[in-house]
């Protein structure tokens, strides 16, 4: 007999959903927390006030959640970092930057509960990074997907930190999407 799981899990937001900015939304479902960057508009650009907030959501993640899903708002997960971010920053601040990126998405990757991420559309600049700090993260409408390395460690940007090689320690073998089926 088929059970409609989705009629049993009450969604409700946790405390902490008031907290952060508005770009990053929450929402409790049963032992799972749905995370979700929310910029629909700007194609969930990553601004810093949302890698705050995703730092913030990973680090003090309640023990009562087992798992988080890093879900989109909108047709595209993330077309990565927001360029204004980055108009008024010398080479320093640029490195401290992306400091602060890795910092966050370190929180994502050795945070207390193991994350997925649920891809959709565009997947481009900081995107495959976020989504490499996942434990796994896939599209059920990909075509092709490309292996993206995690963890290699530091570098100058947030985007190519991750990054790494078959046969190196950082690959873990993530897979993240390229195409949409049909493209």
């Amino acid at each position: 007999m088929a059970v409609n799981v989705e009629s049993q899990v009450e969604a409700t937001a946790p405390p902490l959903a008031s907290a952060l900015p508005a770009s990053v939304r929450l929402q409790a479902e049963g032992q799972v927390l749905v995370v979700t960057p929310a910029c629909p508009h700007k194609r969930n650009t990553l601004d810093d006030a949302t890698i705050h907030g995703l730092e913030r959501v990973f680090r003090e993640v309640a023990p009562a959640y087992r798992a988080a899903v890093l879900a989109a708002d909108g047709d595209h997960f993330s077309a990565g970092l927001d360029l204004h971010e980055l108009a008024d920053r010398d080479a320093f601040a640029g490195v401290a930057h992306s400091q602060f990126w890795h910092r966050a998405l370190d929180a994502i990757e050795g945070g207390p509960i193991p994350s997925v991420a649920a891809l959709t559309g565009a997947v481009v600049g900081g995107g495959p990074e976020l989504a490499a700090a996942c434990a796994t993260s896939g599209s059920p409408t990909a075509r092709r997907s490309t292996p993206y390395p995690r963890d290699s460690g530091g570098s100058s940007s947030a985007g190519a930190g991750r990054c790494g090689f078959p046969g190196s320690s950082a690959w873990r073998g993530s897979w993240i999407s390229c195409s949409p089926a049909g493209a």
